[in-house]
């Protein structure tokens, strides 16, 4: 009898119930790679542990306890049957294809296993495996060599495997596949060539800890502050029950809306610490619901059921009545809590989106709302999806038109002005609000390749048209946030105008009051570039935001517009009307030339008249027309 070196094996026993506790102790993935994962570490640590035992039995020479030993071999060949089914299934669960295919394509795969499973089962009256002799000592069976071809077999499968699934499989799984089988057959080879070292089991157990630390480790799927599981996980989760034929899933989203100022005002530690009772307490007890951390201030709740979900729903509700005691301060927090029922329905992209659409529809309210999924509020969604694909079409096309809308002079009531603005006409869904498309193409990174295309098409509709030049001082081009801080953009606007051989005084650019505060320095640059060019730069949509106003006022603008929602009632209410005049007062006595916004009525025109504005534009005197039109009014002029 050979003398057995079991020192590989218990390394292994150990090595194996370690990543079996720390697996188990991290939070639970609900997946079927993740359960065969651990059914795999389960299977290796009772095939080396009876790998262990029967070694010692067999090593005591004495032959009394063969009947023990009998028992314990036939278990131990029965997991060795186990392990590399298990390995098979595993390398199946990390394909990209839907569990019910990967069970169709076990069926085939199965039989073998449970052939052999038969055999050893029988072998306690057949001895074909193994067998004891008359004095209880051990021999090998005429069909012990099938349990190595076995082995061989399913090795031979699982490579075979990552070749012809190799698009399923991807790089990386491929790579650890094949390093799970060279550890075995290093160890497999070790314990050929040195009689007496068992390192097979040592093998399962290096190969396990690969595959943990590579592929099936839950700590890369849990958000390090919070603990809940983080967006990656979401992906893989929501993805597999997607797959899953007659999955329900039920979603809630909760976006924290005043994360930002509690920060601000209390500190990033007291906002963590509010996400942190937040994770904790959206998961409802004794439910099997779970909870993603989607983005730095919102969390997904994914459920199964309607009750869990309502359950959920209800939960997050009462998590926002009250105020959160941190640090002995009572802080307030609000959220927008997002449900859909029929999440199955959308792939994660489209959902998150969709959830992305909702939380925008109640975006400025400052307390806790609850909005779910209608038929109406995904007519709305599935409209701005359509656009939003169409725009690059659009792009791509130049599939843009542009309207021309006339500024008047209060002076000689002439049109002596007109300003440029971008439209957009889906085939189906006829005319896209610009303020929908231009919220896209600046998400998108897009709105610089528009602004250029309609300022060319602008400048070539002037080209031709040369005569009308005549009848207007210049013409008026809003220019987006995006475009200022786009390197290169500035210039390519001044290259176009050369390109046409047009009067660069001619022009004018107007930024809003935000855009000027935010982007100070940028907006120097700009105007500093734009006016060594000779192109005025007008200011946009003035006394709409929250500009700081000492500021703004210090750039050299040749113009300013007040913004329609400074004269809204102002015909009517006599602070209001003070108000505006004061402003326009103001911004006279400092050289500008002033532009009231939005003109609707006679009495607005005439009130701005006698207060000095300069010019004029809005529905009262005509809306945005075409070139053609624009072209007529001018003529007639």
């Amino acid at each position: 009898m050979s003398s057995y070196n079991i020192n590989f094996l218990i390394a292994a026993l150990i090595l194996l119930i370690l990543i079996f506790y720390h697996f188990t102790r991290q939070k639970k993935l609900d997946s079927d790679n993740d359960r065969t994962f651990k059914f795999f570490i389960t299977v290796g640590i009772a095939d080396v542990s009876f790998d262990i035992i029967c070694t010692l039995l067999m090593s005591d020479g004495s032959g009394e306890l063969a009947g023990i030993t009998r028992l314990c071999l036939s278990a131990f060949y029965m997991l060795q049957v186990l392990l590399p089914a298990a390995l098979v299934y595993y390398a199946q669960t990390l394909r990209d294809v839907p569990t019910e295919k990967i069970k169709r394509d076990m069926r085939v795969l199965i039989i073998i296993p449970v052939f052999m499973l038969f055999l050893v089962a029988v072998n306690y009256w057949s001895g074909m495996m193994f067998y004891f002799d008359t004095r209880g000592f051990y021999h090998d069976g005429p069909w012990y060599l099938l349990m190595y071809c076995y082995a061989v077999l399913y090795v031979m499968i699982v490579g075979v495997m990552t070749v012809v699934y190799h698009k399923q499989l991807g790089r990386k799984n491929i790579i650890v596949l094949w390093e799970y089988l060279l550890i075995e057959l290093i160890c497999t080879v070790l314990q050929a060539v040195f009689d007496g070292l068992l390192m097979i089991g040592f093998g399962i157990a290096l190969g396990i800890l690969v595959l943990y630390l590579t592929i099936s480790n839950p700590a890369p799927y849990t958000d390090q502050l919070t603990g809940a599981f983080n967006k990656p996980y979401f992906s893989k989760w929501f993805k597999g029950r997607r797959q899953a034929n007659g999955s329900h899933i039920y979603v809630l989203m909760v976006d924290i809306v005043n994360l930002k100022r509690i920060n601000k005002i209390w500190g990033d530690s007291t906002g963590n610490r509010i996400l942190m009772r937040v994770a904790e307490e959206l998961k409802p007890e004794e439910s099997d619901v779970k909870v993603f951390r989607i983005t730095g201030k919102s969390f997904l709740i994914a459920s199964d059921t309607l009750i869990d979900y309502e359950k959920c729903m209800e939960n997050a509700q009462q998590i926002f009545e009250r105020e959160f005691n941190v640090n002995d301060e009572e802080i307030p927090v609000s959220a927008v809590i997002c449900g859909v029922t029929n999440a199955e329905q959308l792939d994660q992209d489209a959902l998150l989106s969709y959830i992305e659409y909702m939380t925008t529809l109640v975006a400025d309210r400052k307390e806790t709302v609850l909005i779910q999924s209608s038929d109406k509020i995904m007519e709305g969604f599935l409209y701005e999806q359509e656009v939003e694909r169409f725009l690059n079409t659009a792009i791509e096309k130049d599939l843009f038109e542009i309207n021309y809308q006339p500024v008047f002079s209060v002076e000689t009531g002439k049109c002596i002005s007109m300003e440029a603005l971008s439209r957009l006409k889906h085939p189906v869904l006829g005319q896209v609000p610009a303020d929908v498309f231009i919220s896209f193409a600046e998400k998108n990174g897009q709105i610089d390749r528009i602004g250029l295309l309609q300022f060319r098409r602008a400048c070539r509709f002037l080209s031709e048209n040369r005569k009308l030049m005549e009848k207007i001082d210049n013409v008026k081009f809003n220019l987006s946030p995006l475009e200022l801080v786009k390197h290169g953009h500035v210039e390519k606007l001044i290259d176009t105008v050369r390109e046409y051989e047009l009067p660069f005084s001619f022009f004018q650019f107007e930024i809003t009051e935000t855009a000027a505060t935010e982007y100070s320095v940028s907006v120097s640059r700009v105007i500093e570039k734009f006016t060594q060019a000779g192109i005025g730069i007008c200011l946009d949509d003035f006394g709409s935001g929250y500009a700081n106003i000492s500021t703004v006022l210090k750039l050299p603008f040749c113009a300013v517009k007040i913004d329609r929602s400074m004269l809204k009632g102002a015909v009517g209410d006599a602070e209001v009307a003070l108000f505006y005049r004061s402003i326009v007062n103001a911004l006279k006595e400092m050289g500008y030339t002033v532009i009231s916004e939005g003109v609707e009525t006679a009495a607005e025109a005439d009130m701005l008249s006698s207060w000095g504005v300069d010019m004029m534009q809005g529905y009262y005197y005509s809306e945005p027309v075409g070139s053609d039109r624009i072209a007529e009014l001018l003529e007639k002029q």
